[in-house]
């Protein structure tokens, strides 16, 4: 079957399997780099929604902690990219929600780095995780770093 999905599919690896009329599945989720890339992803956001929480309730917002849940942000957020891409090759809408864009923004934020708060709601928009009020954010911190929108941040902000 490889002959026939690099032949057919763009180099797409896919993994068919029937549905219930019979046919075969063709979409992001039988995608095999997709999978490994999701398998990754949702444990490691749940982790990040638990140790926020924790960040939130000790309002320790610096230190280890702190440190490690920014890095399991960032890895997060270019898993978050890489399913956005495969799930795009297929015509899909990927989600709009993406937990690590308003965690790490968040962090930013309580520790009063603003514009860092700011380009992470605009790298959220850009990519399409407009969810969890990211436009509402971003106007939020552009006027907590004290200056105007860009013309970029107006029409992100306005879509």
């Amino acid at each position: 079957m490889g002959f026939w999905n690099s032949l057919f599919n763009s180099g797409k690896q896919i993994e068919y399997s029937a549905n219930a009329r019979g046919k075969f599945a063709d979409n992001s989720w039988s995608d095999k780099r997709h999978k490994k890339i999701s398998d990754k992803y949702f444990p490691q956001m749940h982790k990040i929604e638990e140790d926020w929480s924790i960040l939130y309730n000790f309002k320790d917002y610096s230190g280890q902690r702190a440190d490690r849940l920014e890095q399991n942000c960032k890895e997060n957020i270019q898993l978050y990219k890489e399913m956005a891409r495969i799930e795009k090759l297929y015509n899909e809408t990927p989600p709009p929600n993406a937990p690590a864009f308003k965690r790490l923004a968040m962090l930013y934020e309580k520790q009063g780095h603003f514009e860092k708060a700011a380009s992470i709601c605009y790298e959220a928009l850009e990519v399409g995780a407009w969810g969890d009020g990211m436009r509402s954010r971003l106007a939020r911190m552009i006027k907590k770093a004290g200056r105007e929108p860009s013309e970029e941040e107006k029409a992100l902000i306005d879509q």
